[in-house]
């Protein structure tokens, strides 16, 4: 799991969506450096917010970084 938070953070691990792109009312940030794990039973309903194909691409930069600060700075 990666955490969303809703206070102002600019970081290469932390991604900015605006209001209504992940079902979230205000502006979120994801936090790509906080991986948690969380177990299945927990998953209460599935939210139908899917993210681009390019935002995807842009956590998965974002997660390689928290391992990588010098991963490469185009997503593939």
């Amino acid at each position: 799991m990666v955490p969303f938070g809703s206070k102002p953070a600019v970081a290469p691990t932390i991604i900015e969506f605006p209001a209504g792109e992940t079902g979230l009312p205000g502006i979120s940030y994801l936090r790509c450096s906080l991986i948690q794990p969380l177990l299945k039973a927990r998953l209460i309903e599935r939210l139908h917010h899917p993210l681009s194909e390019r935002r995807m691409e842009e956590v998965c930069l974002a997660i390689r970084r928290s391992f990588d600060p010098n991963a490469d700075n185009n997503p593939a």
